[in-house]
């Protein structure tokens, strides 16, 4: 079990890894598509703060649907646990997925900051606009 354990926790990692990068790449393509409308922000006054805390809450609502997503599904595999159980010829009532709302609560958290640590540098890129380049763009 703990072999399985410590292969679930390396699998977990990858995937974190890669939601990372995923959630980067996300938020440049939508700086990058959103580029005129940022100049056009920039040029009516809106403050480049304002700008990277638009793209921040962004990338925190891609972490949060994700986290509410993956917790949900989750949830829906522990429904499984007497299949298992039986499956796997464990005493009666023994569960091994087992839903803990604390736990789920800190992962959903802990995914919003990772999110917003990853869509900080393109929040970066969009204040660091110039809004007269930034509106010639098509």
């Amino acid at each position: 079990m703990n072999v399985a354990q410590m292969a679930l926790i390396g699998f977990g990692g990858l995937a974190l890894l890669a939601s990372v990068f995923g959630i980067i790449n996300t938020m440049y393509i939508s700086v990058l598509e959103r580029t005129s409308q940022i100049g056009l922000m920039k040029a009516l006054g809106m403050r480049g703060r304002d700008i990277g805390k638009m793209f921040r809450y962004e990338a925190a609502w891609v972490g949060l649907l994700g986290g509410l997503i993956g917790v949900g599904l989750a949830s829906l595999m522990s429904l499984l646990n007497p299949m298992i159980a039986s499956l796997l010829k464990l005493e009666q009532g023994t569960n091994l997925l087992v839903v803990n709302p604390l736990q789920m609560g800190l992962l959903i958290i802990g995914l919003m900051i990772m999110a917003v640590l990853s869509g900080w540098l393109p929040s970066r890129k969009a204040t660091k606009l110039d809004p007269i380049e930034a509106l010639r763009t098509e």
